[in-house]
């Protein structure tokens, strides 16, 4: 399974109905079906669309307008924060290019079966906050998971439960 699933694994019994997850990392978005929670290998997909690529859409845009090259740090603090207190035509092609790379992403994601109407979207990793910034979804049905520990959180739910699995059956034996 794709490491979202960590990052949702104590949560499971929440997602009722159709899902789809999205963690979008750097350099790729792991993408899952759920049905009532339980997941499927079959619905689950790596694919090469990772906040990197947002950023060079930023830096390469910027540097065909303007002839310049935009500092790393500016990028960077509004892929995270969705603000870098620069204004003006800057602001502006840095949304118009953010804009782009999230309609590729949920262009992507109804090529792996998303439809709004029939299921919910939750997005997770360092991507989401230009998705929640830029992207055209209906906020009712779709959610947002900042947590940059949220996967390292659910690795540890894995291994507590091992352990708690091995304690009950050596208490058995």
């Amino acid at each position: 399974m794709p490491q979202c699933y960590a990052a949702i694994a104590e949560s499971l019994p929440d997602f009722k109905g159709m899902h789809m997850v999205a963690d979008i990392g750097n350099g790729t978005m792991n993408v899952m079906i759920l049905n009532n929670g339980k997941a499927s290998e079959s619905k689950s997909w790596t694919v090469k669309l990772g906040a990197n690529e947002c950023y060079m859409a930023i830096r390469n845009l910027i540097l065909d307008r303007k002839a310049e090259e935009l500092p790393a740090e500016i990028i960077e603090n509004y892929l995270r924060c969705g603000d870098t207190k620069v204004g003006g035509e800057y602001r502006q092609l840095m949304e118009e290019a953010a804009k782009t790379y999230v309609d590729k992403i949920f262009a992507e994601l109804k090529t792996y079966g998303y439809n709004p109407n029939l299921m919910k979207l939750y997005i997770m990793g360092g991507g989401a906050k230009v998705v929640e910034l830029v992207g055209d979804y209906d906020s009712d049905n779709v959610t947002f998971n900042h947590d940059i520990r949220a996967n390292a959180k659910g690795y540890e739910y894995f291994c507590y439960m091992k352990l708690r699995r091995q304690k009950s059956m050596a208490s058995v034996g």
